[in-house]
């Protein structure tokens, strides 16, 4: 389908900044790559799904609705089970995978191998209706690799899949886990197909409980994740699993939720090992947080978010640029409140790594044309000293459809000093 694509240049926000960092960003313009429609192309991307990119510059991603209009488990307003779509440099889309239920519904962040097949997760849907795994090779053919079925190993998976050299993915799902509690567990498939359980979660207050994020790997094999509730506090941890399946307790959120509270999406790393993420709720203004947990364990809040011209509630992961130190964003909700968004469209924001308490508003959403209520992870490049930062919006874009919102939007902001 063609693209329904414009550009639009404006000043950012600067809070609390000075040069030379302050100088990104001075120049954000934001180009709308799609714009979905809610019907065969997909519509509604899902929630905390970053986008991700193959060497051609080709992106990909999810949409939780859309696509099938006759899916068993979906309901309108919008139709459909979601679809897995491919964007071209220029705005062409294409579905590569449909949902329909019985082959998933709702599918999750993607990862890409060297040979160009796709893997990911569909959150219900499949043969027991609990989720699945599955691959699409570049023509979209569809394998499913394990069909989740019961409680003691594990059912409703969420997240993207993350391999290991060995061709193993790794993944989480929300529930099951066993008889004692139903707090989801993290798992391992390997390219056989073995399916294996590596922890599952017991809950507050030595442990995690509902891992609702993607992974990551280090190069020791070790897992990163998210949960939204347990640990010391219950109201979420940032943990650590070994090969083995031991767990280690990075950091329990406080019952206060003032460090933070429930986070819906996974870390990143950079290259000295230090973790950053960030929470929907909590902080000091209850609007979220960024945090980072250095290589040596210490818990800092980067930035609390008040809802207002800054942003608030971030749900999507974030992207680390190492050259310019900062860490970049998407706040679904604050910024500009108009018509369309009675607590503000959202936004694209930056974050000091290394000192607390400076942001920058790199572009601000008005729930027109540009797309509303940014949900998704950013996918961060540096090429020749602009900053290209990918993601998508969850409403705006067209007028009406999706709950008549607008069924959102995929977009490109490129940062310049």
């Amino acid at each position: 389908m063609p693209s329904k694509s414009f550009q639009l240049t404006l000043p950012a926000l600067v809070l609390c900044l000075s040069s030379p960092w302050a100088a990104y960003g001075q120049n954000s313009t934001l180009t709308v790559l799609y714009t979905f429609t809610g019907a065969a192309d997909g519509g509604i991307p899902t929630t905390g799904a970053a986008l991700i990119e193959d060497k051609e510059g080709n992106l990909y991603g999810p949409t939780s609705k859309g696509g099938d209009p006759s899916c068993e488990y979906a309901s309108p307003p919008p139709s459909g089970c979601g679809v897995v779509f491919k964007v071209t440099a220029t705005g062409e889309e294409s579905v590569l995978y449909t949902a329909t239920g019985s082959n998933g519904e709702i599918p999750n962040g993607l990862k890409q191998d060297g040979a160009g097949n796709l893997y990911g997760t569909a959150g219900l849907g499949g043969e027991y209706g609990d989720g699945l795994v599955f691959k699409l090779s570049p023509t979209g053919t569809q394998t499913i690799l394990h069909s989740f079925r019961d409680t003691a190993r594990g059912y409703h998976p969420d997240g993207a899949l993350i391999p290991d050299s060995s061709g193993n993915l790794y993944g989480a799902t929300l529930h099951g886990g066993g008889t004692a509690g139903s707090y989801g567990v993290v798992f391992k498939l390997s390219p056989a197909g073995v399916y294996t359980v590596l922890h599952a979660f017991q809950g507050s207050p030595n442990d995690g409980a509902f891992p609702d994020s993607n992974l990551i790997i280090d190069s020791s094999g070790n897992l990163y994740g998210t949960t939204e509730e347990g640990g010391a506090g219950d109201n979420g941890t940032v943990f650590k699993v070994s090969p083995s399946g031991a767990v280690t307790l990075l950091h329990s959120f406080e019952s206060s939720g003032i460090d933070g509270q429930s986070p819906e999406s996974g870390v990143i790393m950079d290259s000295a090992g230090n973790l950053f993420g960030v929470t929907p709720q909590g902080g000091t203004s209850g609007q979220g947080v960024v945090y980072k947990i250095s290589s040596t364990g210490t818990f800092t809040d980067l930035y609390n978010f008040t809802g207002g011209a800054d942003g608030g509630n971030p749900i999507g992961s974030l992207g680390y640029i190492q050259s310019s130190g900062f860490v970049a964003g998407t706040a679904a909700y604050g910024g500009s409140t108009t018509s369309n968004c009675a607590i503000g469209c959202g936004l694209v924001f930056a974050v000091s790594a290394t000192t607390p308490g400076k942001e920058l508003v790199l572009y601000t959403f008005t729930g027109l044309a540009d797309g509303a209520n940014p949900e998704s992870g950013i996918l961060a490049f540096p090429t020749g000293g602009v900053y290209n930062l990918f993601g998508t919006t969850i409403s705006g874009g067209l007028v009406g459809g999706c709950f008549g919102e607008g069924c959102g939007t995929v977009f490109k902001l490129a940062v310049t000093p």
